[in-house]
């Protein structure tokens, strides 16, 4: 079999470790501050709540894969709207992706900046990162599923040792009680962060290389929750930690653990547990920026994903300089005006492949 990319396929025990690696650490940067903006003390539980709809979405994925297991998203795509509408859905789905790179790119960089060092330059710091991201998503797939066996012990025990710091500074009475100012608060901060949920989405771009194998189901499903629980453990013991003086402590991975006493004596060595997880967060853009020229690929029918994804990191190197540090500008625009973008990506998009996968398997079997 050819071992180019993609060709390449992944199995989904390698995929359902990776998840706990990638997608919590990337929820605990600006996003607790952001959902605390609007939820308040309910920042877990409205995270809880849109974590369990993003779960929905990697079931009807899995329901896709199922039925059509040799179809990728493009194919399925087309046999519903033609190849003019799979390049437009894709090229879509490119930009969303995109955004999603960029948005953790951001909150990385500007963790680095104000937590360790003062002000770094913005070239000299995002080129050779990109660099790094660029080579890391020419190898994907299949570096991305052997990266959840490498890393998923060491971000796990990160995990737990950051919580462990933090359960004796929590009063779990800030997170009660729940829902007193209603729902509405909930969703406006579920609807101000979509750009922030959706993670497990970009499976779609993995369909057609999942390994048709019965017994990851489990393990797939397992990491989704997993990474769903870690996410709102950590959502509940920062608002236990902080209060209602959460929202003001931007950088929450970094800031949970800060009130352990003996970290006065010894040093913050929770410090390494962080710089872990940040490992975890680049995993986090390595699969959106594969997810932009995977959508892409498909989307016009290229052998390779590679060129697409140096344009990809090309643009958000650009990116970062135009913006600069004025990073509210990229939120009010995600949030304002591109939430029809990401309504359709995350949510419309996986509910419509099932059932287009169910119409190819039907006719297969019409027409055998």
């Amino acid at each position: 079999m050819s071992t180019t990319a993609q060709s390449q396929t992944v199995y989904k025990r390698q995929l359902g470790l990776l998840l706990p690696v990638a997608v919590p650490a990337s929820k605990l940067l600006l996003l607790p501050s952001l959902i605390t903006h609007y939820a308040e003390r309910d920042a877990a539980i409205t995270a809880l709540i849109a974590f369990l709809v993003d779960f929905c979405m990697l079931l009807l994925i899995m329901t896709a894969h199922r039925l059509a297991p040799d179809k990728s998203v493009g194919e399925l795509i087309e046999a519903a709207l033609g190849k003019a509408g799979r390049a437009i859905v894709l090229c879509l789905v490119a930009v969303h992706f995109l955004l999603r790179t960029f948005a953790v790119l951001y909150e990385q960089l500007d963790m680095l900046n104000v937590t360790l060092y003062y002000k770094l330059p913005i070239v000299p710091t995002v080129f050779p990162f990109v660099a790094v991201l660029i080579y890391v998503v020419a190898k994907a797939p299949r570096i991305l599923g052997r990266s959840g066996d490498l890393y998923f012990v060491p971000v796990l025990a990160s995990f737990l040792l950051l919580l462990v710091l933090a359960i004796p500074h929590a009063d779990f009475l800030n997170l009660l009680p729940v829902f007193y100012n209603g729902l509405t608060p909930a969703v406006k901060a579920i609807g101000s962060g979509l750009l922030w949920f959706g993670d497990f989405s970009f499976l779609m771009l993995f369909l057609g290389k999942i390994h048709p194998e019965k017994k990851g189901n489990g393990v797939l499903i397992a990491g989704a929750l997993g990474s769903i629980f870690i996410a709102v453990l950590f959502f509940a013991l920062f608002t236990a930690v902080y209060g209602n003086a959460a929202v003001r402590h931007l950088h929450a991975i970094s800031k949970i653990s800060k009130y352990a006493s003996f970290l006065s004596n010894s040093g913050r060595f929770d410090w390494f547990a962080v710089f872990v997880l940040l490992i975890g967060v680049f995993f986090q853009m390595a699969i959106c920026l594969y997810a932009f020229s995977e959508s892409l690929r498909q989307a016009f029918a290229l052998k390779s994903h590679t060129a697409l994804a140096v344009i990809g990191g090309i643009l958000l190197v650009i990116a970062s300089i135009v913006t600069g540090r004025r990073f509210e500008l990229f939120y009010r625009l995600a949030a304002q005006y591109l939430w029809p973008l990401f309504l359709f990506t995350q949510y419309l998009l996986p509910l419509c492949l099932p059932l287009i996968a169910l119409v190819i398997r039907r006719k297969n079997h019409a027409h055998p």
